[in-house]
């Protein structure tokens, strides 16, 4: 009898006994709303790096913007979704992460690994890349970069006709170890959404992944592999991405305050990376995103953070003193929240439980609600006044269970009774 109690248990309870759950990494923020919470930032300079209106998933013609940035911490991995556009004309999002002690407040080329994203710059010097681009680009006080990843979307010559295809792909490097700090060149992908053939979700093609299941998938080409072969891509971080470039509704081309509805942009650029790799951070981590051109020369308005309210911050990159610009044009993310909030808003409030009860049985189970009743407890000092939801859904649960062990018991007593009779 015990052991199908426990049975039982187990089934009832077997969301709260699985890993923990990760967004799906997929360019998109529908489904996973209640692992990023609200937005960081929110975009208030319209773009001038041109807006895009086309409106397909993959290709997106007329520009680049940032609406909005989302970024949380969930499990071992920090996940992040820039949204917006990434213009196919090799247009870079560069994002620079602040999680460890030291680091660089000015970009110093030389005290950076060269060769990151070694195909951005052809009139550059052997070995230069895009942290050299990017030399003395000095960020907001209180930031100091000690990772970056870049991302860069346009066509490639991948087939075996000799005809491009639309790729996506990332690079990264560490800057705590000098010069000769790690790099990658994580991999790429052909299709919106993050999905590969024969590839998990958010993986991109390497030396090791072709996107091909086998020698019968017709949805492969085995020349993307000879591709990642011939950029010595090579994804040993870990790293997902995804791209979405659908959105047609943020802001409006331009220099000037936002128009359009930035903060209703929910597809753009999404990655998550373990927090291994970033020094395996223990307290808040802070991150910058910002678009430029093709080569890391030029800049333009589109940052994280406050927004620049101006028109593109131009060239040379060593002249960029983004503390000169009022506000912070970085984004600051939890990196343990608080028990009960599941918005990774800082606070434990009515709406970690909305968003609790909505994902019961999908994202949540019992146990968070008894983590939100404790955090709740603790951000209003224990105050028993304070009026707390019950847990409708997950007490009828509970009390189906109790109700089936105490009728297991009874049963139990009675086979005893019957035999101890015999």
């Amino acid at each position: 009898m015990r052991r199908v109690l426990v049975r039982i248990l187990v089934v009832a309870f077997a969301p709260a006994l699985t890993a923990g759950a990760q967004p799906v990494v997929d360019g998109r923020l529908t489904g996973d709303t209640s692992f990023y919470g609200p937005a960081r930032s929110i975009q208030n300079t319209n773009t001038q790096y041109g807006n895009a209106t086309n409106g397909d998933p993959r290709q997106a013609t007329g520009g680049s913007e940032i609406d909005a940035v989302y970024a949380a911490v969930v499990g071992d991995r920090l996940h992040v979704l820039v949204a917006g556009n990434l213009e196919s004309n090799y247009n870079k999002l560069s994002v620079f992460i602040d999680s460890e002690a030291g680091g660089m407040n000015q970009v110093e080329g030389a005290a950076a690994p060269a060769g990151v994203d070694p195909f951005c710059c052809p009139s550059a010097p052997a070995g230069a890349g895009a942290l050299q681009g990017l030399n003395g680009l000095r960020f907001d006080t209180g930031f100091a970069a000690d990772h970056f990843v870049g991302f860069s979307n346009g066509p490639e010559t991948i087939l075996a006709t000799n005809t491009s295809t639309y790729s996506f792909s990332a690079y990264y490097g560490d800057l705590t170890a000098g010069p000769t700090g790690r790099k990658s060149a994580v991999g790429f992908q052909r299709n919106a959404g993050g999905v590969e053939p024969g590839l998990a979700p958010g993986e991109p093609i390497d030396m090791a992944n072709n996107a091909c299941s086998g020698d019968a998938d017709v949805g492969c080409t085995p020349n993307a592999h000879l591709f990642a072969e011939q950029r010595d891509l090579l994804n040993d971080i870990g790293f997902r991405m995804a791209i979405d470039n659908s959105n047609t509704q943020g802001v409006n081309g331009g220099s000037g305050a936002a128009t359009g509805n930035p903060q209703a942009v929910m597809t753009g650029i999404e990655f998550s990376i373990p927090l291994a790799v970033l020094g395996s951070p223990t307290t808040d981590l802070r991150l910058v995103a910002f678009i430029g051109n093709s080569q890391y020369s030029h800049l333009s308005n589109q940052f994280s953070g406050v927004g620049v309210l101006q028109g593109n911050l131009g060239a040379p990159v060593s002249s960029i003193n983004l503390a000169a610009i009022a506000g912070e044009q970085f984004v600051t993310i939890p990196h343990a929240s608080l028990a009960g909030d599941f918005n990774y808003d800082g606070l434990v409030d009515t709406a970690d439980y909305t968003l609790w009860r909505d994902g019961l049985g999908a994202f949540y189970t019992a146990n968070h609600y008894d983590d939100w009743v404790s955090g709740f407890a603790v951000a209003n000092d224990g105050a028993a006044a304070i009026a707390v939801p019950e847990p409708t859904t997950s007490a009828l649960l509970l009390l189906a269970v109790g109700a089936y062990a105490q009728r297991l018991r009874s049963v139990s007593r009675r086979l005893r009774v019957s035999t101890a009779r015999r």
